[in-house]
């Protein structure tokens, strides 16, 4: 029982304060409590989205190292990406002969359903005017890169 006497005079307005200034103490003290409040569920919310960002990267983090040890491929060369993208606009090269200096290209043109097979000699033409020639096929054809 004089816990609860004890307790109740505690929670009693102290005589020497006029009332109005420990209601502004009181709902200064209730201001500050409610931004404590808010604070804390700010931080908790931000937590959890960093926690769950962290989890996805963890997540992507096994996958690379997964894929590291499973002996993922390694990256093209630069002559098998020239010959990709020779292949999506259409042409196929047939045949090189290192000797000679010469290379036979097939260029498709998917709207007219036509092939052109080109020759391409260096003691004839020029590399820039092969170029040149194999770029108007490649318009002309209005091949779509995929």
């Amino acid at each position: 029982m004089k816990k609860v006497e004890a307790a109740k005079w505690e929670a009693q307005r102290p005589a020497d304060r006029p009332a109005a200034q420990h209601a502004d103490e009181m709902s200064a003290l209730e201001r500050e409590r409610f931004s404590l409040a808010k604070s804390i569920n700010d931080l908790e919310s931000h937590l959890v989205h960093y926690e769950a960002v962290l989890a996805s990267q963890k997540a992507t983090l096994a996958l690379l190292q997964e894929e590291n040890q499973a002996g993922a491929k390694e990256p093209a060369s630069r002559i098998e990406l020239e010959w990709n993208l020779y292949k999506q606009l259409g042409v196929d090269w047939l045949e090189h002969d290192e000797g000679a200096g010469v290379t036979k290209a097939r260029v498709k043109d998917m709207d007219r359903n036509d092939i052109h097979i080109l020759e391409l000699d260096n003691a004839k033409i020029e590399p820039v005017q092969q170029a040149n020639l194999l770029w108007s096929l490649c318009q002309s054809s209005s091949l779509n890169v995929q």
